[in-house]
Formats: structure tokens, sequence, C-alpha cells
């Protein structure tokens, strides 16, 4: 899992954010935190082929902060 989301972050930086999407897809399934916390970023804003889906995005950041994630607790307030 880790290198899944290794690669995430590189797709990401590099604006591969479909890429990106599904390498933190995994990792966010099986409860990590930060994997569900950078879904909710591309969600909400839409990165690249990757819609914008507020739905989507708060239901991500919403996982992460009941988990104790610091930054999903604040994008909900």
């Amino acid at each position: 899992i880790n290198a899944r989301i290794y690669l995430g972050e590189i797709y990401y930086n590099e604006k591969k954010y479909e890429e990106a999407k599904s390498m933190f897809e995994v990792p966010a399934n099986d409860d990590n935190t930060y994997s569900q916390h950078m879904l909710g970023v591309i969600y909400e804003s839409g990165c690249g082929t990757v819609g914008k889906n507020a739905m989507m995005a708060r239901q991500n950041f919403k996982k992460a902060a009941n988990m104790g994630h610091a930054e999903a607790k604040a994008k909900l307030q």
C-alpha cells in the first residue's frame, strides 16, 4: 500500500490526476486516511479528467476526518 501512496503522490505532482486517483483508491478502501484525504482533494478541485464532485470530496474528507486526519477535519468546517 505504501508504494501505491508513493506513486499516487508522484502522479499527483505530475498532474496525472486519473492515475493518482487510481493509486489512492486501494489504500483509501483500506482506511488509509491520507489516501482518503487526497481523493477528497482531487474530487474537490476536479483535477484533470477527474470531474469535480463535491459529494465524493465530502465523503472522502468525512472518512478521513472520522479517523483523525486533521486536514480533512478542517475541510469539513
